[in-house]
């Protein structure tokens, strides 16, 4: 008994130990999926800017490796408006700050009809479970950001009208082409990402369809992107959601964690460490020059 459980751990423990030698190209491909995905960030960051002010293509990366940094220890790294605007004039920094809510919006945008269609497939596949009958902290949660949102709504609604108003005139002198290319890169950027998710479970040796594995992947990030949180805070939210959703097709508890440590040090810890470096490096006030 003791030796099977012995051999069991080695298993698990031994996370990519595959066979012929492949460790190393496994590991490099997993890091090139992360560079791919930071890598269309900044393309996206620089076609959204590029209406109002040219940037590099490096520059974008800087800026946006740096906001990241900078914003973690917000809640949903909502401090990453306010830091991306850091490293224009004053003059554009209203105008930034909506570009880079487009940006974000337009992610939301494919996590939440994706996962919608991730979470009606999963209902209808296993219609006897329950999201809701043990993810009770989720419901409470999702109930009172939409609580806390509709009761801001009410309270500041001439400013929220206001605001909308010249939001949506500002996003009418944005052009067509620009909306469309911001909508596709952050479709591009859900495929990579959702995609490294199902390479490392396979390379863990999880028996999973691609389909099967992105109809819980696209329901894990849509309940998880509803539920403010800080970095710290971050894994473990997206840990525990995974957990109970892949529970459903008896997958082992240490290899959704692993997969999901290892896609939050990949995606936010090792990308946070370079913008800390872009931090000191490239200082915003060399920016603010008008």
């Amino acid at each position: 008994m003791d030796k099977n459980l012995g051999v069991h751990h080695l298993q698990h423990s031994a996370l990519f130990q595959i066979e012929n030698g492949k460790t190393i190209n496994l590991w490099l491909f997993i890091l090139l999926c992360s560079f791919i995905n930071w890598g269309l960030e900044f393309l996206k960051w620089q076609q959204l800017v590029k209406p109002i002010k040219t940037i590099t293509y490096a520059t974008a990366g800087m800026q946006t490796l740096g906001a990241h940094a900078a914003s973690l220890f917000t809640p949903n790294r909502i401090g990453d408006y306010g830091a991306k605007a850091l490293y224009f004039p004053k003059s554009l920094r209203t105008r930034i700050m909506t570009l880079n809510a487009i940006g974000n919006i337009s992610l939301m945008l494919i996590t939440c009809i994706l996962g919608g269609f991730g979470l009606l497939a999963l209902l209808k596949m296993y219609p006897s479970i329950s999201l809701l009958h043990t993810n009770y902290s989720i419901v409470y949660a999702i109930i009172i950001c939409i609580c806390l949102g509709i009761y801001s709504i009410l309270k500041y609604k001439a400013s929220v009208y206001r605001y909308f108003k010249k939001l949506k005139v500002f996003i009418s002198s944005i052009s067509k082409a620009t909306l469309v290319t911001t909508i596709g890169i952050s479709l591009l950027r859900y495929a990579v990402f959702s995609f490294q998710f199902y390479f490392i479970l396979i390379c863990l040796k999880t028996e999973i369809s691609y389909l099967q594995a992105m109809m819980l992947i696209s329901s894990m990030y849509l309940l998880a992107s509803v539920i403010p949180s800080l970095f710290i805070f971050d894994v473990v939210l997206k840990g525990g959601i995974a957990v109970y959703l892949f529970s459903i097709l008896n997958i082992p508890e240490s290899v959704v964690l692993s997969t999901v440590t290892l896609m939050w040090f990949c995606n936010t810890v090792l990308p946070s460490v370079i913008g800390y470096y872009a931090i000191l490096k490239f200082k915003p006030i060399t920016f603010l020059s008008e």
